[in-house]
């Protein structure tokens, strides 16, 4: 979407068989690197976005690399799913379920979507926030729908650190 507006995007995967599918677009650079540990220059984004990918990797060494990359005015968005542990996470995780079989009975399955590898959140929320408050100070969390979360972070114009 932010290709579309004409923004620059570099989209970075480690699966080179996930970049290997993503949709070309001339203003998107396909990177293959680690979201724990990415190639690039520290302050080098404006933005960095992280979409259902957070819970397949180590909560806290993404969150320090975010933190590292994003420069000083920056922000971040994550998007991301959390392990169940109270009850009204359950009813939202019976909801999902329902939904994804309206959504797929609605739209069909998508030939190009491939297979895609899925792995349960080993963090419940009250753990995500934890680790954000430590590595992305002045970060803002909430649920979003379903068992997503979303939280938003700007790093402040003078880092202190």
């Amino acid at each position: 979407a932010l290709a579309r507006r004409g923004t620059f995007v570099v989209a970075l995967d480690r699966d080179p068989a996930a970049l290997a599918r993503a949709e070309r677009h001339p203003r998107i650079a396909y990177v293959r690197g680690d979201a724990c540990a990415t190639p690039f220059r520290a302050d080098a984004f404006d933005l960095v976005t992280l979409v259902k990918s957070l819970h397949h990797l180590p909560l806290e060494h993404p969150l320090a690399e975010i933190a590292r990359v994003v420069r000083k005015g920056g922000s971040a968005v994550i998007v991301g799913l959390h392990r169940l542990r109270t009850p009204e996470d359950f009813v939202r995780a019976a909801g999902s379920k329902i939904l994804r079989v309206v959504e797929l009975g609605r739209r069909g399955r998508n030939p190009r979507a491939g297979r895609v590898i899925m792995a349960m959140p080993n963090e419940d929320l009250p753990t995500i926030r934890r680790a954000l408050a430590a590595l992305l100070p002045g970060s803002t969390v909430e649920r979003a729908r379903l068992i997503r979360f979303r939280a938003r972070w700007r790093k402040p114009a003078e880092d202190p650190r």
